[in-house]
């Protein structure tokens, strides 16, 4: 399997070398960066992968009835 090397842009263009992570910032302040982020049905992966989104498991069981309602 051929291993992909990240993008460099050509010398002489915008580097964006602010947006690459602090070094010094502790690695619990991105762990939501790792995180899916839902669109619509799907979950997208930050690595490329789309999953379906597991629906059933939120709706699925009713929501029981606070005691002491009328």
């Amino acid at each position: 399997m051929a291993t992909t090397k990240p993008y460099t842009p050509p010398y002489g263009q915008y580097q964006g070398t602010e947006l690459h992570r602090n070094p010094g910032m502790p690695a619990a302040r991105t762990a939501a960066f790792d995180l899916p982020s839902r669109v619509g049905p799907r979950l997208h992966y930050p690595d490329g992968t789309v999953k379906p989104f597991p629906s059933d498991s939120i709706h699925s069981h009713p929501i029981p009835a606070s005691k002491g309602s009328a």
